[in-house]
């Protein structure tokens, strides 16, 4: 009996460490998208001038990564 109460409290111990490493994974990719846009909009007018093109086709940057970012929550 005593080896039938171990195991089960082996489960429930490895099924509440599940639930904690779910929430912070879905918490890391939850802060992903605005963690990038904080990183990234402070550096736009250097991307600009390190690519010599115009600020719009640099913002079309920021586009393409939020559409990204769509697409990846959408699965």
């Amino acid at each position: 009996m005593s080896e039938m109460k171990q195991t089960i409290d082996q489960q429930e111990t490895s099924k509440h460490f599940n639930k904690v490493w779910m929430v912070l994974i879905l918490g890391a990719l939850t802060a992903f998208g605005p963690l990038s846009m904080n990183m990234y909009l402070p550096g736009l007018p250097a991307v600009t001038d390190g690519f010599q093109t115009t600020a719009s086709l640099a913002q079309l940057s920021i586009t393409a990564t939020l559409i990204g970012l769509y697409l990846l929550l959408m699965e």
